[in-house]
């Protein structure tokens, strides 16, 4: 199942729980990470002003959230696949997310 982008509306975009496991078997939070997006359409063309950064919540560890504003949302196409990409850099930690998103109109499915 896709997430769901609605037209012309701002989207948040949030990754919790960013750690990796030590080889004693402990957890350790990334909460110094560099995140940024990047939203392309399912054939694999960048979206106009779609990326952005994702910034730390600095209250809760391995939390960190952005907004895919409404100015970019609006270029999309009622229906359409999209892929939102996510690289994370901190030190040697590296990570990449994919989500596939659907775009929709408020109100249709």
């Amino acid at each position: 199942m896709s997430a769901v982008i609605y037209i012309n509306e701002d989207r948040k975009a949030v990754i919790t729980g960013l750690s990796y496991e030590t080889d004693a078997g402990a957890t350790v939070y990334l909460n110094a990470a560099t995140i940024t997006y990047t939203l392309k359409t399912a054939a694999g063309v960048a979206v106009a002003g779609g990326t952005g950064t994702l910034d730390k919540v600095a209250s809760i560890d391995g939390k960190y959230t952005g907004i895919i504003e409404s100015t970019v949302t609006a270029l999309l196409t009622h229906g359409g696949k999209y892929l939102l990409q996510v690289p994370i850099v901190e030190w040697t930690k590296n990570g990449w997310r994919e989500l596939e998103v659907r775009a929709l109109k408020r109100g249709s499915t």
